[in-house]
């Protein structure tokens, strides 16, 4: 029986983070899995998974102190046979740890989860490219999401990835988010959902810009927490739409939302590429999404429009919102047959093998 272990951040449930669920969930069906989260638990996303999985926590309020717990964690913790991260700063530590032999694995993948060139600027960018240089060398198999992320790394810094490059499509377990997303959930007869962290990046802003034009039978619904949501309160506020905004925080089980919604809406201005939009995609044939990445403008049975632009954005949501039962049955067959190379199982084979 091979030995992983999964090196989390923190138990918020983010794009990055539901990677690594999934793989821990497929991966302790036939093998021993370690989950070392630095952070303590705060929204118990890994909860489901300790009757199958080793699920450990640093109990760190700030992820600065992690770096000296987590060499004094693998004093006990040294060997496995594969090693999964999904984070920068993690990537470099373990893969650091790895070079100094004071932690064996046999193999090591390192995942990238977001465009950091293009999104981080100024100091945060310069520790970026410190736990690059410092912790990049010694990777076996750097994984990114999307080809034209592949390229807008290798562009910038080849030097960094030293070890084999694969570009390996996002999963999601469709059985799974099916089986949720049948949970009985009380919404708005017309409304809007989005799924993500609530920061600038995500765009919900432009999407509380779209709600004061519609009709006021139509609600916003927003899945997720992040340091904007004051702030987006605040402009619902101003916009006089702050009792049609419901702020529903840190949700385990999106999916139920996503199916009962009218319109599943992706607005991020750039993204290694939306887990999120995935998982709508699973439970519901009304999605509007802007391109926050190339790939997203590849995906059939999607209404697509460029970051930022709210005009065609909102005539994207109103169309949906008035779309019949006939367009959802058409769009269906057209989103499952997309959706048949996003398999866990596929993700798992090309992350190890």
């Amino acid at each position: 029986m091979s030995s992983y272990l999964l090196v989390v951040p923190f138990d918020r449930p983010g794009g990055a983070e539901r990677v690594m669920k999934l793989t821990a969930i497929y991966l302790a069906k036939k093998n021993k899995v370690t989950v070392l989260l630095l952070k303590k638990r705060k929204y118990g996303f890994w909860d489901e998974c300790e009757s199958s999985c080793k699920i450990e926590y640093l109990n760190l309020e700030k992820e600065k102190w992690a770096y000296f717990y987590f060499l004094k964690w693998i004093k006990k913790n040294n060997s496995f046979t594969f090693i999964f991260t999904s984070h920068i700063h993690i990537s470099a530590i373990v893969s650091i740890a790895r070079r100094l032999k004071i932690l064996k694995s046999k193999f090591h993948s390192a995942r990238e989860s977001t465009f950091v060139f293009n999104r981080f600027t100024g100091f945060k960018l310069a520790i970026f490219k410190l736990f690059y240089r410092l912790g990049y060398v010694n990777i076996d198999r750097h994984i990114f999401q999307t080809p034209e992320m592949k390229s807008n790394f290798l562009n910038i810094k080849p030097k960094y990835f030293r070890g084999e490059i694969k570009v390996i499509p996002n999963p999601i377990d469709f059985e799974a988010l099916n089986s949720q997303s049948k949970v009985e959930v009380d919404l708005p007869p017309k409304c809007i959902i989005s799924v993500g962290t609530l920061t600038r990046n995500k765009g919900q802003y432009i999407l509380i810009d779209i709600l004061e034009e519609l009709d006021k039978d139509v609600y916003l619904v927003l899945l997720g927490d992040g340091e904007d949501r004051g702030k987006l309160k605040e402009q619902a506020i101003k916009l006089n739409v702050a009792d049609r905004v419901i702020f529903k925080g840190m949700i385990k089980n999106v999916a139920k939302y996503c199916r009962a919604a009218t319109v599943c809406a992706h607005s991020s201005w750039k993204e290694g590429f939306p887990n999120s939009l995935l998982e709508m995609m699973a439970v519901n044939s009304r999605i509007v999404s802007t391109i926050s990445t190339k790939s997203v403008e590849e995906i059939p049975g999607l209404l697509t429009c460029l970051p930022g632009d709210k005009k065609a954005l909102k005539n994207n949501i109103v169309r949906l919102l008035n779309e019949s039962n006939e367009y959802d049955l058409k769009n269906r067959a057209i989103i499952d047959e997309y959706l048949k190379v996003h398999t866990i199982e596929n993700f798992v084979k090309e992350l190890f093998n």
